[in-house]
C-alpha cells in the first residue's frame, strides 16, 4: 500500500513539474509575441545641390548658409543617437551630390562617399566612442565639399531630376513591423530644376526633366499649368521616403509659388505624401525648428506645406 502511494505521490509532482514547465514555456513564448517594436531607425539621406546658388559671386553667403544648415541637421541626428543610448541606434545619415555635367563632379562624389555616418556597422561596445570622431570627420568633408564646390568656374546646374528617377531608391532601407525604419531625404537647392542644356534632357508634351518657371510669370499662370498638365516628368514611385527641401532661393518673388506648385505636383505624383518646402532664411535657429519639427513628428502627421507659406519668416 505504502508502495502504491509513493508512486501516486510521485506522479503528481511530475504532473505538476511538468505544468510549471508548460506555463513557463507558454509565458516565455507568449513573451517572445508581444515582444515590443525596436525604435524607428533614422535614415537620413542629404542631397546638395552644388550648382551655381553656391558661387560666391553670385551669392557670397550661400556656403554658410549651406553649412549651418548642415551643421543643425548633423546636430539634431546626434541628438536621436543620444536618446537611444548610442548602443540602441541603427540610424545613419549620408550625404549625396546631385549629379554636375562638369568635370569636377567626380572629385565632389567621391568627397561625398567618404560622408556616412552609419551605426548600424559599428560595434555596440564601441558606439558612444566613435560617434564623435565619425562626426568631426563628416564636418570636416563638408567643409572640403564645399571649398572644391565654390573654387569651381563652370557652374552648369544639378540634375536633381534624375537623382529622384534613378538614385534615390538606393538609399532606401526597408523596415519591417518589429524594426520599423524612416527614410527622409533633406534637400538643400534654391528650388529650381535646372541642368545643362535643356535641348537635350528628356522630355514628353508639356512635362519635361527641367523646370520652366519664366513661361508661368504671367497672371493666371497657374490655370495655365493645370490646363496643359505641366510639371516634371515622373513615372518612378517612392511612397516610403519624406522629403523636406531646404535654402528655396526664388531669383524672382513671383516665381515663389511656380517653384511651389512644381516641387508639389511632382511629390504628389511620386506618392511622396509627407513633404515641406521651406525658403532660405539667414536664421541658423529657424532652420534648426524647421529641421527639428519634421525630424521630430511621427510618421504621415506633417501637413503639406509650401513654399509661399512654409517661407514666410
Amino acid at each position: 500500500m505504502n508502495q502504491i502511494k509513493s508512486i501516486i505521490i510521485a506522479a503528481v509532482i511530475l504532473l505538476v513539474i511538468g505544468s510549471l514547465v508548460g506555463m513557463t514555456v507558454t509565458r516565455h513564448d507568449d513573451a517572445a509575441k508581444h515582444k515590443p517594436p525596436q525604435a524607428t531607425r533614422q535614415n537620413v539621406c542629404l542631397l546638395l545641390d552644388l550648382s551655381d546658388r553656391i558661387s560666391p559671386s553670385l551669392q557670397p553667403l550661400q556656403v554658410e548658409k549651406d553649412k549651418r544648415t548642415i551643421g543643425a541637421l548633423v546636430d539634431l541626428f546626434e541628438e536621436d543617437v543620444k536618446k537611444k543610448l548610442y548602443v540602441n541606434s541603427m540610424d545613419s545619415i549620408r550625404v549625396a551630390v546631385a549629379e554636375q555635367p562638369t568635370g569636377y563632379g567626380e572629385t565632389l562624389l567621391k568627397i561625398s562617399d567618404a560622408m556616412t555616418i552609419d551605426m548600424s556597422d559599428q560595434k555596440p561596445n564601441k558606439k558612444r566612442d566613435e560617434f564623435p570622431k565619425q562626426k568631426e570627420r563628416f564636418l570636416s568633408k563638408v567643409e572640403e565639399l564645399y571649398q572644391v564646390a565654390s573654387s569651381n568656374t563652370a557652374y552648369a546646374g544639378a540634375d536633381i531630376w534624375r537623382f529622384f528617377r534613378e538614385d534615390l531608391d538606393k538609399y532606401r532601407i526597408t523596415g519591417t513591423s518589429e524594426a520599423p525604419v524612416r527614410n527622409v531625404l533633406v534637400v538643400v537647392t534654391d528650388g529650381y530644376i535646372t541642368f545643362g542644356d535643356q535641348k537635350n534632357r528628356p522630355r514628353a508634351g508639356s512635362r519635361a526633366s527641367y523646370m520652366e518657371v519664366s513661361q508661368f510669370r504671367h497672371n493666371g499662370w497657374e490655370k495655365e499649368f493645370d490646363r496643359r498638365d505641366s510639371g516634371l516628368i515622373s513615372g518612378m514611385k517612392h511612397p516610403d521616403w519624406e522629403v523636406l527641401v531646404l535654402q528655396v532661393n526664388p531669383h524672382k518673388t513671383e516665381d515663389l509659388p511656380i517653384i511651389s506648385k512644381y516641387w508639389s505636383k511632382w511629390f504628389d505624383e511620386m506618392g511622396i505624401s509627407n513633404y515641406r518646402i521651406e525658403k532660405t532664411n539667414d536664421s541658423t535657429r529657424l532652420s534648426r525648428q524647421v529641421i527639428a519639427s519634421f525630424l521630430n513628428q511621427a510618421k504621415g502627421t506633417q501637413k503639406v506645406e509650401h513654399v509661399a507659406k512654409a517661407g514666410a519668416h
